[in-house]
Order: structure tokens, then C-alpha cells, then sequence
């Protein structure tokens, strides 16, 4: 995931994004989880990345230049939010969990203006092992197939 955000932020700082008076504008990203567990563990290296040890739930990248605001959360936190870019943490060991709630996977996937990242083993999730008819659904998806590193080019 942290190796995600930061491809992304080296994009960002190409392609700068401005507001309608031609200021410049952060990109708006959310990194999202399920679980309280991983999203302790994503804001202490947002904290090492950033340098921004006193923050729990906002960050900007890269540090002084800000051309990224990431916001971290849980996916029931997140609920009525957006961001530009969307990073989804699918990973789980042991059993599928809250990963396989229609809702918060409706919240997840539609908060996103321009792209939808999700992080997790697809070769699994595909497969007849994955006990879920909707986490194999949408990880055979055409939408959701390709590498990161290729598709945010195309925002």
C-alpha cells in the first residue's frame, strides 16, 4: 500500500491539479481499511513517510511541497466522504470477515472520483478457496485488473 501512495505521489508532482482560479490543489487521497489494527499500523508509516509524527488521520505529501493530502480511516469511518484516488486494503489473514459486508463494501468502492486502487491478493479472492461469491465476483472484474503503475496515468 505505502509503495502505492508513493508511485502516486511521484505522479502527483507532474501533475499538479488546480482549482478553477488556477491555484494549486492537493490531490485528495484515502487510504482505506477494515480494520482498526491495520490503520494503527498504515498511520505510523504515514507518520515515518511524511515526518508528520503528531497527526493520526490527515497527511501531506510530499513533505514541504503538499501535492497530496491523504486521509487514512476505516471504511465504516469513511462513510459519506470522498477522495480523488482511493486506496482499499483487502488484506485479511484467517476469514473473510467484515471484507464480505455488501455495505462497507458499497461505501468502499463508491467514494472514489477518479480512481479505485484495491490492494490484496486477486489470485485468492478469485479462487474457489475464497468462501465469498462477492469478493470472487469483483476479483475476476475487468474494473478492478491492472497495475497501478499503468493505470494512473489514464486520470
Amino acid at each position: 500500500m505505502m509503495d502505492e501512495l508513493r508511485h502516486f505521489v511521484s505522479w502527483a508532482q507532474e501533475h499538479i491539479r488546480r482549482d478553477p482560479q488556477g491555484r494549486e490543489k492537493p490531490w485528495a487521497v484515502a487510504i482505506l481499511t477494515y480494520y482498526r489494527g491495520q490503520e494503527a499500523l498504515f498511520r505510523e508509516r504515514l507518520q515515518q513517510l511524511t515526518r508528520q509524527t503528531g497527526n493520526t488521520r490527515n497527511f501531506q505529501l510530499p513533505p514541504g511541497r503538499h501535492a497530496v493530502h491523504v486521509t487514512l480511516c476505516t471504511v465504516d469511518r469513511f462513510q459519506g466522504h470522498e477522495a480523488d484516488v482511493l486506496f482499499l486494503s483487502f488484506v485479511k489473514s484467517g476469514s473473510i470477515g467484515f471484507l464480505n459486508s455488501p455495505n462497507r463494501l458499497n461505501v468502499a468502492l463508491t467514494r472514489a472520483r477518479f480512481q479505485v486502487v484495491l490492494v490484496g491478493h486477486q489470485a485468492y479472492f478469485a479462487s474457489e478457496r475464497c468462501p465469498s461469491a462477492l469478493l470472487r465476483s469483483l476479483a475476476e472484474s475487468a474494473h478492478y485488473q491492472g497495475d497501478i503503475k499503468l493505470s494512473l496515468i489514464h486520470i
